[in-house]
């Protein structure tokens, strides 16, 4: 019988696998000290036999019986622990094993008696207690204790480069200058501020000595940030896990890289009955924003968190999506997770969205494109801003570089201030020698783009599109749980945007009268009247579709009346409860519910309280298990985005457009994203359990450091 064959067949992994293919007694003193520690393996085999009149199986019983007896439950078979120790003459009980349950007793027996497995008891009771092994075991202790020093000094050291990883990456600052090669004297951040450490901290102050910790490589403090990445994300995920419901948002995020990249945020309800909204990472869609590819790329986050049994809700803001592929890819999702409802989250301005929807038209996108740049000539040179106040009277809105962050601000002001923002630069333009080469061609740029008929058409279509949206998004944002109001505002602001198509005659005159220029193209006035026109059809339809596609489902949240503060009365509605079983019936029981709405209204101290409140009332006095579905319901109603305003939208748009703007030409990463956006859940976890686990998760990476204690 081929022992070794048998050991690589079995695959189990155990410890008699392991003794039968390296011998207990070629092993160094160290590892036999683990290996008799470690005890004799039990495991329940899966053994019978026919006997006369039954079926006879293994009972573990038989391990007390027989303090000897080991099995191995890949061979399925038994062995004798002190002779696999201590016996190297091949044998049934300590190579081959015996199996034959019918004479298992029989065979215990008569193994006993035999000189050889007397001989491996002695010696395995007097293991580590002879003079030789008593001078081993010493020398072993001793082992353990350099080894063990040596660890925690090593574990002291990687603490502190963990703090200064995190240092760097919570203030998004460079690890590695990209122009340090061309300075000897700057070894980049991440160097630097270990010599400046180790003036003050004895423990780094021989770091040159501690060997493998002067790799100050890229590769090294990458694992190290993947780590303290690893880590932050655990954190979160736990808190993703003990969520009851959970809703995604993926937002526009492609100025990080220049390939295209949605920012991937979980919504959900914190233990202690507050909202957390947490970045996981940028996601790399490539060129493929279809409802197929996008909707690959959902699913497969749902199933690495783990959360499609408490998928509630799904958002995207309009540059993430294609407006054509928006409601397929809603679809898409809610075809897989029926309770995962598309709804318009609050913290994206309508305006904001509609102009990212709008730049797929290419025309639109250039405009967009053109209007930004105002903002941006403004933001970069003191002279400009002083001359735009002094001139204008007033501040030029800000907008950071990136798309997603524009507003209808900009084309507002535009619009306003038109013939001043055209007489500021062509004062820049006549007064060339005063002004920086950049600033004048600058200047020439946005005075052509004033002069431009096309422009000029889109801004003052947009202008009065954004007036009657801005309007409608501020009224709903005062009402978001009156859902037969919010409906109604939505079907209007929906009848006026399509009526405004009767109003482009107004537009083309304006464009025909102070552009007379048009008239010299080649091509034929009214050829050019009619591309106008269809332009602005296509804008008013495009605007309309977005509009009732992101609040197609707010029929289905007639339930959010429930827990509307004021509107609370004695009796449950009927109606908004309906509207719950329909939308969201697998999460809660309606007979209970019901109850404890009424005992709600009743209840002077919690009634007329916003969501949030009654929910962190219910969490700090225990009455949340008492009223274990109104909880549950408070937890539903500030997980949907729906229930998010423009202030919370702090919460997560800031966080990402503070890092995309601060971290602008650094090298990125999906590590660092994350430590600098999640920052604050970092400093909250900190603690030695915190190091603990990065260091634990560091050496997991094969580094030829010694970070384990035995």
């Amino acid at each position: 019988m081929d022992v070794k064959r048998d050991c690589v067949s079995s695959q189990c992994n155990c410890i008699i696998e392991s003794l039968l293919s390296n011998k207990f007694s070629s092993r160094t003193y160290a590892e036999k000290v683990c290996t008799v520690q470690r005890g004799r393996p039990m495991p329940d085999v899966s053994l019978t036999s026919k006997a006369k009149n039954c079926i006879r199986k293994f009972s573990k019983v038989q391990y007390e019986k027989t303090k000897w007896l080991a099995a191995c439950s890949g061979f399925n078979k038994f062995y004798c622990w002190p002779c696999l120790l201590f016996n190297n003459e091949r044998g049934t009980w300590n190579s081959y094993g015996f199996s034959d349950l019918n004479n298992l007793h029989k065979a215990i027996k008569r193994h006993e008696l035999s000189s050889s497995h007397l001989t491996s008891v002695i010696n395995l009771t007097r293991f580590g207690k002879t003079p030789t092994d008593f001078l081993l075991n010493s020398q072993h202790r001793k082992n353990i204790e350099t080894h063990n020093e040596k660890v925690k000094k090593n574990r002291e050291i990687l603490r502190r480069l963990i703090d200064v990883v995190c240092f760097l990456s919570e203030q998004q600052l460079a690890f590695r200058d990209h122009e340090e090669s061309a300075d000897p004297d700057n070894e980049g951040n991440y160097v630097e501020i270990l010599h400046l450490c180790k003036k003050y901290d004895p423990i780094l102050s021989n770091l040159q000595e501690a060997g493998i910790f002067s790799d100050t490589s890229n590769s090294f403090q990458n694992d190290l940030i993947n780590s303290v990445a690893e880590v932050l994300l655990e954190k979160i995920k736990s808190e993703i896990n003990d969520s009851t419901f959970v809703a995604i948002i993926l937002d526009e995020a492609s100025e990080i890289r220049t390939g295209a990249q949605l920012s991937f945020v979980v919504r959900y309800v914190l233990s202690d009955g507050n909202i957390a909204e947490r970045f996981l990472g940028f996601l790399n869609v490539g060129s493929d924003r279809t409802a197929s590819g996008l909707s690959k790329i959902v699913f497969d986050k749902i199933e690495e968190l783990k959360i499609g049994h408490k998928f509630v809700a799904q958002t995207y803001d309009g540059a993430s999506v294609m407006s054509s592929e928006l409601n397929g890819l809603q679809k898409k999702v809610k075809e897989k997770y029926p309770n995962a409802f598309f709804v318009h989250c609050m913290a994206h301005r309508l305006n904001l969205v509609l102009s990212q929807a709008a730049a797929n038209i290419q025309e639109c996108d250039k405009f967009f494109s053109q209007i930004k740049s105002f903002s941006l000539f403004f933001c970069k040179l003191t002279k400009r801003v002083h001359q735009f106040d002094t001139e204008i009277k007033r501040h030029f809105p800000k907008v950071a570089p990136t798309d997603w962050n524009l507003n209808h601000s900009l084309v507002e002001t535009v619009r306003e201030y038109h013939e001043k923002l055209a007489d500021l630069f062509l004062n820049i333009i006549d007064n060339s020698s005063k002004w920086d080469t950049e600033s004048y061609t600058y200047a020439q740029a946005l005075y052509s783009n004033l002069q431009n008929c096309e422009f000029n058409f889109l801004l003052n279509v947009f202008g009065d599109i954004f007036i009657c949206t801005n309007t409608a998004f501020d009224t709903l944002q005062t009402k978001p749980f009156d859902v037969s109001y919010c409906v109604h505002t939505v079907n209007e602001i929906v009848k006026v945007l399509k009526e405004k198509k009767h109003d482009f005659p107004k537009f083309w005159a304006n464009v025909d009268g102070i552009y007379p220029q048009i008239k010299k193209r080649k091509t034929a006035l009214e050829t050019e009247e009619e591309r106008y026109r269809q332009l602005f059809y296509k804008i008013i339809d495009l605007i309309c579709e977005q509009i009732e596609i992101r609040f197609q489902n707010l029929n289905e949240l007639h339930f959010l009346a429930l827990l509307d503060p004021m509107r609370q009365s004695n009796n449950v509605q009927e109606t908004s409860l309906t509207s719950l079983k329909h939308s969201y019936e697998d999460y809660f029981d309606s007979q209970k519910l019901r109850s404890e709405l009424t005992a709600l209204y009743k209840d002077a101290e919690l009634k007329g309280k916003s969501v949030q409140d009654l929910l962190c009332i219910l969490h700090n006095s225990g009455l949340d298990e008492a009223l274990s579905q109104l909880t549950k319901l408070c937890e539903l109603i500030l997980t949907l985005p729906t229930s998010a305003t423009v202030e919370r939208s702090l919460s997560y748009l800031s966080r990402i457009h503070n890092y995309t703007r601060n971290s602008q030409g650094q090298e990125k990463s999906s590590s660092l994203a994350l430590i600098g956006i999640e920052k604050a859940v970092l400093k909250s976890i900190k603690n030695d359990s915190f190091y603990n686990d990065v260091i634990n998760n560091f050496n997991q990476k094969q580094r030829r450091i010694e970070l384990i204690f035995k």
